[in-house]
């Protein structure tokens, strides 16, 4: 009779172990990008791709001033020309299904921009649209229509943003510093297409000069 306890003991332990591992590998993720932007100053990161003119809009800059959260450096987006958005992008080979982009931002207080990070699909465009504006708002697109999920976003301060989205039900969410921001149904795209980018961009029309953000700690994962 013990010898049964302890096999019936050992199946179920077997079993807990089985499930609890189940549960593990449907949660995993897969790192796909972590950068922190400690590359040499006045550089690009492997694997991106920047919109730069002469005056090199889109660069890893030292900015102790600004207690940047890693190494002293983060990149910073400087809207210095009239005809061309300071912008930074990475693409997927085969898209991401499910995911997230989280990233860290600065708007700079004498010239703040409209700062955005978009996420993309080969063919389409933006599939979901989020920015933080000049009024200090955290703006992110429902479909097609551009709603407010939070204000008060001062300048001069580090903000962390993270994206997370579901292709199976074409929608997403948003969280600001840690806390969901999102109504509970979520976020749409504004197309449905599997996001196979991430990019950062400044500004909301080209004639805007002068205007700086920064931005450090970009993650992307996969589930």
């Amino acid at each position: 009779m013990r010898t049964r306890n302890y096999r019936n003991v050992g199946v179920g332990m077997l079993l807990g172990f089985l499930l609890l591992l189940l549960v593990g590998m449907a949660f995993a993720e897969t790192l796909l990008v972590r950068e922190t932007f400690c590359e040499p100053e006045g550089g690009i990161p492997d694997g991106w791709k920047a919109t730069m003119n002469e005056q090199a809009t889109v660069a890893i800059r030292q900015v102790p001033a600004l207690a940047a959260p890693t190494c002293g450096a983060a990149l910073e987006l400087a809207d210095q020309s009239a005809s061309t958005f300071p912008m930074l992008e990475r693409s997927f080979d085969g898209g991401i299904r499910k995911g997230a982009f989280e990233y860290v931002v600065l708007n700079s207080t004498d010239m703040p921009g409209e700062i955005s990070g978009d996420i993309r699909a080969d063919g389409v465009g933006n599939v979901i649209d989020c920015r933080i504006d000049t009024a200090r708002s955290l703006k992110c697109r429902d479909g097609s229509t551009l709603k407010t999920l939070a204000t008060g976003v001062e300048y001069g301060v580090w903000h962390t943003v993270r994206i997370e989205w579901d292709t199976t039900t074409w929608t997403y969410r948003v969280k600001l510093n840690g806390a969901d921001v999102t109504p509970e149904a979520g976020f749409r795209f504004t197309a449905q297409a599997v996001p196979s980018s991430v990019r950062f961009r400044l500004g909301s029309a080209a004639s805007k000069v002068n205007q700086k953000a920064y931005i450090d700690q970009a993650l992307v994962v996969a589930y």
